[in-house]
């Protein structure tokens, strides 16, 4: 399998993939933080399965950009936000899903996306790898998504036929059953985009979409 990693921090789902997919397996990360991709690169020698990381941040443009790195490891963003704790920016390239693609020759099987709310930029960079239809497992910051943003997000995705989300305290170890419960939901196609504006739901959940 082949497997995209787009805001790949130190590396943590990386392991968690080369584990599955071995070392006949093929893995591509994007982390535009220069210490956490520096992190990242020292922990893929331990890899089993073959690690490319690239210091760069998922778009819908090739360029450059400001990045806003936080104090808190995983809330680094191209989006600034106080609320962040972020740090003084950086400027840092910026690559398209679709042009990574092309020029590793690579048609993912599966992407894995956590970019604190960029969701829609990056996923407008992909388009042609999308009509693939890989896997996707994608953190979406619901609460910094505009309306607009979202229905972008619904279209980009409208080839999927089965969606399930789950709130993202799903995985605090101190979460009950029964909560668990009522923090899964499954649709089908076409529903995504009433779900991303429904007010009932936390603010950040766990998007995976299928064939």
């Amino acid at each position: 399998m082949t497997i995209l990693d787009v805001g790949t921090n130190i590396g943590y789902y990386l392991a968690v993939a080369s584990d599955r997919i071995g070392q006949n397996g093929q893995i591509v990360g994007l982390e535009p933080d220069p210490e956490l991709y520096r992190i990242a690169l020292h922990n893929a020698n331990s890899m089993k399965a073959q690690v490319k990381i690239i210091q760069a941040a998922a778009s819908d443009k090739e360029g450059y950009a400001d990045f806003y790195p936080s104090e808190v490891s995983n809330w680094g963003s191209l989006r600034k936000d106080p609320s962040h704790k972020q740090l003084p920016s950086v400027r840092v390239p910026t690559v398209t899903i679709d042009a990574v693609c092309e020029e590793l020759a690579m048609q993912p099987h599966a992407i894995r996306m956590d970019i604190e709310g960029l969701e829609a930029v990056a996923l407008s960079g992909a388009k042609k790898t999308l009509r693939r239809l890989p896997a996707l497992f994608i953190e979406l910051h619901l609460s910094v998504l505009s309306d607009a943003e979202k229905r972008l997000i619904a279209s980009l995705l409208s080839g999927y036929g089965h969606f399930l989300a789950l709130s993202r305290y799903y995985d605090w170890a101190y979460s009950l059953p029964v909560a668990r419960r009522r923090s899964r939901w499954a649709f089908g196609a076409g529903e995504l985009a009433d779900f991303m504006r429904r007010r009932d739901i936390h603010p950040d959940v766990i998007l995976f979409a299928t064939r």
